[in-house]
């Protein structure tokens, strides 16, 4: 069986004020980016905004358990 390897993205790929597609609890969702962060080990992460409702911590393609960015 092969190992998946853990992507990590250092860069950003999406900027603020874009609209993209992200999936938070199992639920697809379209937001706005508010803010671009990076975490103590350097992976880049994103907040979003969907209908008054807060996101943080969202990976980009599937780099994070609970939540991701997906640009469309």
């Amino acid at each position: 069986m092969k190992k998946s390897k853990s992507i990590t993205p250092k860069k950003h790929k999406v900027k603020i004020g874009d609209c993209v597609n992200f999936r938070f609890a199992g639920i697809n969702r379209t937001g706005e980016v508010i803010e671009l962060t990076f975490r103590e080990d350097g992976h880049a992460t994103y907040t979003v905004k969907c209908k008054g409702i807060i996101y943080p911590s969202l990976g980009l393609n599937g780099s994070m358990e609970v939540g991701n960015v997906f640009k469309h």
